[in-house]
C-alpha cells in the first residue's frame, strides 16, 4: 500500500546534475539521447519504480517522459510506472501530426493562456488540464512484453482497465474501431486498445517506440467526461470547474495499478525517486523546446 506516499518534487525547474550522461545521436531521423555507463537492471524486471509527480507544465512532463524512456531503455532505471497531473490546461499534439497544425491559428477558440506542446509520442491532439490525470509507463524490450506495437497497447489497456474498475471506472475495451478518418482529436476515434464507459473514451494513449524500450503515456478521466477538442473548435465552451484528481485520488489509482500489475504480469511496483541523470535528461529536453521559459 502506498497511502504515505508524497509526491516527488524532482520535476521542479533547475533540479539535475550539471554534468549529462548522454551523448546526441540520431536514429529514423529523430536527434535521441544515448547514456554512456553500463546496464544495470537487466536482471530485474519484475521490479519496477513508482513516480507520483506533482502538477507541471506540458513541456516539462513531455521532457519528463521522453527522459524516462531514455534511462530505461539504456538499463540506468527499472521499468517505471509514473502518474501525474497537468498544471493549466494544455493541448497536446501527437508527434506525427501537420506542423502547420501546432500554430496557433489552426486553435482559433482555445484561450491565449492555453499553451500547446507536442508530445515524443504519436496519435491526435488532446486537452489536458480539464479533470484528468496522465499515466506514463518506460518499458524495456526485455522485460517480455509483447513486441509488436498492436500487442503493447492491448497488453496495457487490460491492465489499466482492471485497475480503474478497482477505483470505480467500470468500463470496457472498445469492440473493433470506431470513427477512422483524418480526425484532429484523439477523443474521436477510439481502437480495440481504448478504455470506453457508455460508450465515450476514458482512456487516450500513444507510444514512443525506440531500440531498447517504450514508452506509453496517455490521459484518464476518473471522474469526469473528456472535453472534446472538437466541440472547442466548433465553438462549445469549456465547463468550468474541472481540476485534476487530487493527492489521495491519485494514490488511489497508483495503489489500483500496482495491484493489477502484480495480477496480470507479474511484477512488483514500488515507490522511487528521479534519479540526477534523468532529471538531467529532463532540463536538457527542456531547454530544446522554443519558448519554453514557462516550463
Amino acid at each position: 500500500m502506498m497511502g504515505g506516499l508524497l509526491p516527488c518534487e524532482g520535476l521542479a525547474p533547475g533540479r539535475g546534475a550539471s554534468h549529462l550522461p548522454f551523448y546526441a545521436t540520431r536514429w529514423s531521423g529523430a536527434t535521441i539521447l544515448a547514456f554512456r555507463g553500463r546496464r544495470r537492471y537487466g536482471d530485474t524486471m519484475r521490479d519496477w519504480r513508482f513516480l507520483l509527480d506533482p502538477p507541471a507544465s506540458g513541456v516539462r512532463h513531455m521532457a519528463a517522459d521522453e527522459a524516462l524512456l531514455e534511462s530505461v531503455r539504456a538499463g540506468l532505471a527499472p521499468p517505471t510506472l509514473r502518474l501525474y497531473c497537468w498544471d493549466r490546461p494544455t493541448v497536446s499534439l501527437g508527434r506525427t501530426q501537420a506542423v502547420e497544425r501546432a500554430g496557433r491559428r489552426h486553435l482559433p477558440a482555445l484561450p491565449e493562456a492555453w499553451p500547446v506542446v507536442v508530445r515524443p509520442t504519436g496519435g491526435r491532439a488532446l486537452l489536458h488540464g480539464a479533470g484528468d490525470l496522465t499515466y506514463a509507463v518506460a518499458i524495456p524490450d526485455d522485460a517480455g512484453f509483447p513486441a509488436d506495437v498492436r500487442g503493447m497497447y492491448c497488453s496495457i489497456a487490460r491492465w489499466l482497465s482492471r485497475a480503474l474498475a478497482r477505483v470505480g471506472l467500470e468500463g470496457s475495451l472498445q469492440q473493433g474501431s470506431t470513427a477512422p478518418g483524418p480526425h484532429f482529436d484523439c477523443l474521436a476515434v477510439a481502437t480495440e486498445a481504448d478504455l470506453v464507459v457508455r460508450g465515450m473514451k476514458r482512456v487516450a494513449s500513444a507510444q514512443l517506440r525506440r531500440p531498447g524500450g517504450t514508452l506509453q503515456h496517455g490521459a484518464v478521466w476518473l471522474d469526469s467526461d473528456p472535453v472534446m477538442l472538437e466541440s472547442l473548435l466548433s465553438g462549445s465552451r469549456l465547463p468550468p470547474g474541472l481540476p485534476g484528481p487530487g493527492h489521495e485520488r491519485l494514490t488511489a489509482v497508483g495503489e489500483a495499478l500496482v495491484i493489477a500489475a502484480r495480477e496480470l504480469w507479474g511484477v512488483s511496483i514500488s515507490p522511487g525517486a528521479w534519479q540526477d541523470h534523468e532529471l538531467a535528461t529532463v532540463e536538457h529536453l527542456v531547454r530544446q523546446v522554443p519558448s519554453s521559459g514557462g516550463a
